[in-house]
């Protein structure tokens, strides 16, 4: 048989309580200090090397044009670029004929120095 008293449970539930916030906010203290010092501590932000834009020569006159109406290609600009795509047909390839031009220009090598590839068939 126990002769000892129940322990107070409403006790130790209130001195939780009161206990737990103070710990949330003691743990939330701390760790804004160690985060602060580490961040005191790094090298600072990073600094990106100066831009030097790189100038390209012109190669003169425009070297494409805008197809005309009803999507008719000049004889003078075969080659047709699909802009949204990166990519140029040539007379002869396999989607030459659907493709519905952005830009035509005179020969692929035009349409290669303004950045766009050769389709793949």
């Amino acid at each position: 048989m126990s002769t000892g008293r129940r322990p107070p449970v409403r006790a130790i539930a209130l001195l939780a309580l009161l206990i737990a916030p103070i710990c949330l906010v003691l743990g939330g203290v701390a760790f804004s200090v160690v985060r602060n010092r580490r961040v005191a501590t790094t090298a600072g932000p990073a600094e990106w090397p100066p831009f030097e834009p790189r100038l390209v020569p012109s190669p003169g006159p425009v070297a494409w044009i805008e197809p005309a109406a009803g999507g008719v290609v000049p004889d003078s600009h075969p080659v047709k670029v699909k802009v949204t795509s990166g990519i140029f047909h040539v007379p002869g390839g396999r989607f030459y004929e659907r493709t519905s031009a952005d830009r035509l220009y005179p020969n692929a090598e035009s349409a290669e120095a303004d950045g766009y590839r050769p389709s793949k068939s």
